[in-house]
């Protein structure tokens, strides 16, 4: 009899947890799994290509229609579902998909929750939901913690983070690394010449570029700054900032006041991830906080040499000096001697991508991920029936 798994998340259009929900979904052996997905957010959420890719592999979408942080009714309608769909295993991602999760999920009496922690707690809270709302996430997110069968995070450095708060109690704490699809980012490489014709970007022209949320913590600012210093050597220097978010505005308004009109383009959200990149020659990833960032993942799945902040969790892929290379958090001075270092050394450049990309086609690609998480829900399915 083949087990009914809900994935609850807080929003198809979160691109990066959205991706790795996707790929769970779409990836699982069907004669053993059948997968769900829910959404708190509302139908008219933008839900870009993740909502076309599960309706095409036959993954029905629910939506909670939730209104706030806080929704008692999108709750109950969480627990009837789970009643109606027969729901064998939840699997929550994001705090507050994860908070409600585990409360519907013991109020439905789901035989397994199994709940995805994928930030830093230590950051994650306030720097995403402000000084009042991020306290209170996070205590209604550790408060609950025990309601989990099994938490699941994406990183060695997010599980560290996690037992240093002393949360999870007795709950079973594993690591997942995130999965991309290496093969599909490595086929897109051929499309970089037809990409920089599309965006108006000569082949004489340096590209340096990123995939990111615009939200404070990504420190975008830091890149434009860094961008800048580069470009007094490098006028042939190309920015391509890919993502959008409040931040957006702030950020053109930065990118002007360097003097960087023309110089720096900012696209907004895409679907066509893998061509972008492709485009690319460095990506820079300078954001003070992550758990396992899809975006740097399918940067060196590309083939890219990937510059990041050091932070946990990133150097876990980025190895300085072997698969990439390491900056100090905060820092666009280093950030940019970086860039040139590697604008001005593309051996080296290419070394460091090729050995990036190898990492990634051995130990990151979504097979893997996919396999790891049919055997959690094998191991901790109770009575294993």
């Amino acid at each position: 009899m083949k087990r009914r798994v809900l994935y609850l998340m807080v929003s198809l259009g979160n691109a990066g947890p959205a991706a790795q929900v996707a790929h769970l979904a779409t990836g699982l052996d069907r004669e053993r799994y059948e997968a769900l997905v829910c959404c708190c957010d509302a139908a008219s959420t933008p839900a870009a290509p993740v909502l076309r890719r599960l309706r095409d592999h036959g993954v029905p979408v629910h939506r909670l229609e939730m209104r706030g942080p806080l929704d008692l009714r999108g709750l109950g309608r969480l627990v009837r579902l789970l009643h109606r769909e027969r729901v064998d295993i939840l699997h929550t991602r994001l705090p507050r998909a994860n908070f409600y999760g585990k409360l519907a999920g013991r109020w439905a009496r789901v035989p397994l929750v199994v709940s995805n922690i994928s930030s830093m707690y230590s950051n994650h809270f306030r720097s995403l939901h402000g000084r009042i709302r991020g306290p209170l996430f996070r205590w209604l997110e550790e408060t609950t913690a025990a309601l989990s069968d099994v938490i699941v995070t994406n990183s060695d450095g997010v599980a560290r983070d996690l037992a240093a708060r002393r949360r999870a109690g007795r709950v079973p704490v594993l690591r997942i690394h995130n999965g991309v699809d290496s093969d599909r980012y490595k086929q897109a490489r051929a499309t970089g010449a037809a990409t920089r014709e599309e965006l108006g970007i000569g082949s004489e022209h340096l590209v340096v570029g990123t995939v990111c949320r615009l939200v404070p913590l990504k420190h975008v600012d830091d890149l434009l700054r860094a961008a800048a210093v580069v470009r007094r050597d490098r006028p042939g220097l190309r920015l391509v900032v890919v993502g959008d978010g409040p931040q957006r505005a702030v950020l053109e308004a930065e990118a002007e006041r360097l003097g960087l009109r023309g110089a720096a383009r900012f696209l907004g959200e895409r679907a066509d991830i893998p061509e972008l990149l492709a485009a690319m020659d460095v990506f820079v990833h300078p954001s003070e906080s992550e758990g396992h960032p899809n975006a740097v993942l399918e940067a060196m799945a590309s083939g890219l040499p990937v510059i990041a902040a050091a932070i946990p969790g990133v150097d876990e892929l980025v190895r300085d000096g072997e698969t990439g290379v390491l900056v100090p958090p905060g820092d666009p001075a280093e950030l940019a001697r970086a860039i040139g270092a590697l604008l001005d050394r593309p051996d080296l450049a290419g070394e460091l991508g090729l050995a990036g990309q190898a990492l990634i086609a051995r130990q990151f690609d979504v097979t893997t991920m996919v396999w790891r998480f049919e055997e959690v829900y094998e191991q901790y399915f109770p009575g294993r029936r």
